[in-house]
């Protein structure tokens, strides 16, 4: 629960945000947050990163879960390989929408589209970076 929390808040940060967190049935596999922006709701599944080399695999574990990943990161990631991962996991699963990761104050959203882009890791480091 504290990783939920500590997640809520940092998207919460804009004032026009709202997030809904979701009871974690032992039976199935749902959601973790339901995000209200600008009147739109979007369901999201929370990956606390706090390891080197964890965001593939953490990515992988939701495929199925649902199709929006929060990427709250606890700790330092190379951001060509955080790129690379999250490329991959667009490209493994063709239901995913978006990723959005966390990374102190900051927000970053990367969606099919851009990941898709051929200039999509010069320009990931470029936001990353800021």
């Amino acid at each position: 629960m504290p990783n939920l929390l500590a997640g809520a808040k940092k998207i919460t940060a804009d004032k026009d945000t709202k997030v809904f967190i979701l009871p974690n049935p032992s039976s199935g596999r749902t959601a973790d947050y339901i995000v209200v922006r600008k009147g739109i709701y979007k369901d999201y599944d929370l990956k606390t990163i706090t390891g080197e080399h964890s965001v593939g695999n953490r990515l992988t574990e939701s495929i199925g879960q649902t199709r929006r990943v929060v990427l709250n990161m606890c700790t330092d990631y190379n951001p060509r390989t955080l790129a690379g991962e999250i490329k991959d996991y667009f490209n493994a699963n063709d239901k995913a929408i978006e990723v959005l990761i966390l990374k102190g104050k900051r927000r970053i959203f990367v969606n099919r589209k851009v990941a898709k882009a051929n200039n999509y890791t010069q320009n990931f480091l470029k936001i990353w970076k800021k």
